[in-house]
């Protein structure tokens, strides 16, 4: 992974380590800059400056520490757990939870959780996937619990909801305000999952498998819930997001022979309009309207500018790549990031550990015993 030197800073008149990487600066390399930049104890040295290829940390003249910290479930009901034990787990957790990036990627962003609401989680289980919250606190908690497929939550703009898949086929919603037990929005003989919501609470759009594609469909909250498509082609339509004025929705769709971010009034009629160029994929909007981001062909998470001239006529900006990501890009996933209120920063879903490729040998000219 690399060598670690004693050195002085010349500048600041102090002894520093110099952790040199063995590759330039690798992705592996930068996550461990972040994760240490995260982490707040005096067990941890305190990161000082990252560069390519070389971290610069506090220089400890103290012996080799050899931390081993193992809670069972008898020491912690007992509260045998000593209490820097405590502090560096809670430590660790908080390092390699989902972190903050901003637009330039600065190092040691990293929280908790900090959003202005619970966010939503969805670990497996052995027979079933469950939906589960964490609040700004940090402390998880688990919304559904029947023995289904519960996945892909989405809230309402005013958060006083849930709505989710089940069982493939289905879409509940679940009350936060109150004990209300879930209720079935959506049921229909097809994959279904919630796109979003309307920011008036009045509508959700969804993404609708019909045979081998998939298209955007929505329906009326209120009293008739008559579905209706919206996008519906012979290609891959999905995960729409609203306009914060409800007046647009931006989605994927590969139809032209890879996947591309579009726009298109809602609820019609009006043509589409391309975003992206070259690929896009899990679009969203900035809160005030003013800005796209998605993730392009490259991985890196792109900006481009909305806005309107005095006709009405949207106009977009040139992209701005931000920085590069690790989201998983395949068909798979929906979108790993959601944006801060400010547009200035950005919650992503990243790996904390790197996970080498397996090795093949290849042995040329081998000659088996006859």
């Amino acid at each position: 992974m690399g060598e670690v030197y004693r050195a002085r800073d010349t500048r600041l008149h102090r002894d520093v380590a110099v952790k040199v990487s063995m590759a330039r600066f690798s992705e592996r390399f930068e996550r461990e800059a972040r994760a240490v930049a995260a982490l707040n104890h005096p067990n941890i040295c305190t990161l000082h400056d990252v560069g390519p290829g070389y971290l610069v940390m506090e220089s400890r003249d103290q012996p080799r520490l050899a931390l081993r910290v193992s809670i069972r479930a008898d020491c912690v009901r007992h509260g045998q757990c000593p209490p820097n034990a405590v502090h560096l787990v809670r430590s660790f957790w908080a390092a390699a939870r989902d972190p903050w990036y901003t637009r330039s990627k600065r190092l040691g962003q990293s929280v908790v959780v900090a959003r202005r609401r619970s966010d939503c989680l969805q670990p497996c289980r052995r027979w079933d996937w469950d939906i589960w919250l964490i609040d700004v606190q940090g402390a998880v908690s688990k919304l559904t619990s029947a023995r289904s497929l519960d996945f892909n939550p989405v809230w309402s703009a005013d958060g006083r909801q849930i709505f989710y898949q089940s069982n493939n086929s289905n879409i509940y919603s679940r009350s936060m305000i109150d004990g209300t037990p879930e209720q079935a929005v959506l049921t229909v003989p097809t994959m279904v999952y919630p796109s979003d919501v309307s920011p008036d609470g009045s509508v959700l759009l969804y993404t609708r498998a019909t045979g081998p594609s998939t298209d955007l469909w929505y329906l009326s909250l209120g009293a008739d819930r008559t579905p209706h498509a919206f996008v519906q082609t012979a290609f891959q339509e999905r995960d729409g997001q609203f306009s914060p004025d409800g007046k647009w929705v931006a989605y994927q769709s590969n139809d032209a022979g890879h996947v591309e971010i579009y726009l298109q009034p809602f609820p019609g009629p009006g043509d589409r309009i391309q975003v992206s160029v070259g690929g896009g994929q899990q679009v969203r909007w900035a809160r005030n309207g003013s800005e796209l981001f998605y993730i392009a062909a490259d991985q890196r998470l792109t900006s481009i500018r909305v806005t309107f001239g005095a006709n009405g006529k949207l106009v977009l900006g040139t992209p701005v790549p931000l920085f590069r990501t690790e989201v998983d890009s395949s068909f798979l996933p929906r979108q790993q990031y959601v944006v801060s209120p400010d547009g200035q920063r950005f919650l992503i879903n990243a790996a904390t550990d790197a996970i080498d490729p397996p090795s093949i040998t290849m042995i040329l000219n081998w000659k088996g015993r006859p």
